[in-house]
């Protein structure tokens, strides 16, 4: 004996406007979402060479510009730290950078950075993800 009923067309009709009104619902939320306006309501920025808006570090961009300088003296003693040999301990092969012009950068001591640069390369070879000279500040 076979099933002779026939499929409710109805029903598996209705069922699949359902199916199909949930799936826009959900596309029109993504899609929301998606376009949904944000607010900056406020930048911090401190940036090389000064530029301490965002429309200054757009000038240093657009024009270009190469923020990288000598270490300030009033850092650290470049001259104490470097070597030229990267796989120098202790020791620094770049004497250059970007800085800005924050005092609250300025708290690093030489005894800090020799600690760093003494640990630096055990860090990198093991992999760590916080060196513990670093953990807590």
């Amino acid at each position: 004996m076979s099933d002779t009923r026939q499929p409710d067309h109805a029903a598996l009709l209705k069922r699949s406007l359902i199916a199909i009104d949930q799936l826009q619902a959900k596309l029109a939320a993504l899609e929301r979402e998606r376009a949904e306006p944000i607010a900056i309501v406020g930048v911090g920025c401190r940036f090389p060479m000064g530029a301490d808006s965002p429309a200054a570090f757009w000038a240093l961009l657009r024009n270009g510009v190469d923020a990288v300088t000598e270490v300030p003296k009033e850092r650290w003693d470049a001259d104490a730290f470097y070597d030229p040999n990267p796989d120098t301990p202790g020791k620094s092969y770049t004497k250059s950078g970007d800085f800005t012009a924050d005092t609250v950068v300025h708290e690093l001591t030489h005894e800090l950075m020799h600690q760093w640069l003494n640990y630096l390369p055990n860090w990198v070879v093991e992999g760590t993800a916080t060196p513990p000279c670093m953990a807590g500040l």
